[in-house]
């Protein structure tokens, strides 16, 4: 069904929220005649009738909704009935106070739909009027045609009307409706029982700041009354708070458990680590001497090597002199052999010619001793 409920049998934030807006709406309705818009299941027809209504007409677009109504919600002064909004007229007479409460959102004419509720309205009567501050909700309802903004909702209500209100509903364990700038005097302080619910209308709550999750408006053609700020919350939803603050404390005490656990652990990680540290540092400090001790050995052996290079290019200039030098005493000495040869084979020609000119001439004595006896 259409976003309807009956709060009588559930005690969570929306059913809080809708006690709320017909609470904030109970000091307009006594002894007055109302029409409640959207009616729904008919708890806030009942509310206004026991409050002190002298008549209260309850309108729903739903028949299963005002069978419910009629059924649960029955009451002298209450009538209900069958009828869309867009369809108002004067038929029904007259009224002090319309409630209609999250209707136009759902509503594709706007302006229609705020004419149809002028139209059954007292010239002194009172609307009052809510709306969801959708805008910025990451959720989408689907079944919401227009998302109003507060100026788009003071502004549609004020061109028919000439005085409008603004009032704001949020929620803080209770459902809170209060209006910018109003504090209610000490001795406003009304206490209305309904069911299961108390229903607060005091002080002021400009101080919290808080994010509207529905704007409320009044309007009239006469001067509006200033309505008291309105706190309703319910036993069962504080007792679901009790036990969730419980919980809440349990899980404190586990992570706090389980945080100083994981303390300890990273005081004794960190004590590791200020040990190894420690033991890192004096490493450090052993190497980083040992680095300096084998760079300056690396300067020194750097002045060797500059002063062995020096020597290896003397060296190897004295080498290459005396390698040509080498080169030069070969040329000599090959060509020394070559006149060695040549002046030994000359000399072993003339050994030669040497050995037949003394064999000869031994072979001459021989003859002349032969031939000349003496």
């Amino acid at each position: 069904m259409l976003e309807r409920l009956d709060p009588a049998l559930r005690s969570d934030r929306l059913a809080i929220d809708h006690y709320a807006r017909y609470s904030f709406s109970l000091p307009l309705v006594r002894g007055k005649r109302v029409l409640d818009i959207a009616c729904g299941f008919g708890y806030g027809s009942h509310m206004m009738a026991v409050y002190g209504a002298l008549e209260v007409i309850g309108m729903d677009i739903s028949e299963e909704a005002i069978d419910y109504a009629q059924k649960f919600y029955k009451h002298d002064n209450i009538k209900y009935t069958v009828k869309d909004l867009l369809d108002l007229d004067v038929g029904h007479g007259l009224f002090d106070v319309v409630t209609c409460f999250e209707t136009l959102e759902h509503i594709s004419d706007i302006e229609l739909a705020i004419y149809r509720l002028s139209c059954v309205l007292k010239e002194d009567g009172v609307l009052v009027v809510s709306v969801p501050n959708d805008l910025g909700k990451k959720v989408e309802n689907k079944y919401h045609l227009h998302k109003f903004t507060e100026l788009e909702l003071i502004g549609d209500l004020a061109r028919i009307f000439r005085f409008v209100d603004a009032y704001y509903q949020s929620y803080i364990l209770a459902s809170l409706i209060w209006k910018k700038g109003y504090s209610n005097p000490p001795e406003e302080k009304n206490l209305a029982l309904v069911s299961n619910v108390r229903c607060y209308m005091n002080g002021t709550l400009d101080e919290l700041e808080l994010e509207p999750d529905c704007f409320i408006a009044t309007c009239s053609n006469s001067v509006l009354p200033s309505l008291s700020t309105t706190v309703v919350y319910s036993g069962s939803a504080w007792n679901e708070y009790s036990r969730s603050w419980q919980e809440y404390e349990e899980e404190l005490v586990t992570a706090r458990e389980r945080l100083w656990a994981e303390t300890q652990h990273w005081h004794r990680a960190w004590q590791e680590s200020e040990a190894q540290r420690a033991a890192l540092g004096a490493d450090y400090e052993r190497l980083w001497a040992e680095t300096q001790h084998w760079h300056r050995a690396w300067q020194e052996s750097e002045a060797q090597r500059a002063a062995l290079g020096a020597d290896y290019e003397r060296l190897w200039a004295e080498t290459q002199h005396w390698h040509r030098a080498w080169q030069e005493s070969e040329a000599q000495r090959a060509a020394l052999g070559a006149d060695y040869e040549r002046l030994w084979a000359e000399t072993q020609h003339w050994r030669y010619i040497k050995y037949q000119v003394s064999h000869f001439f031994q072979i001459l004595r021989r003859i002349v001793r032969r031939i000349l006896p003496f």
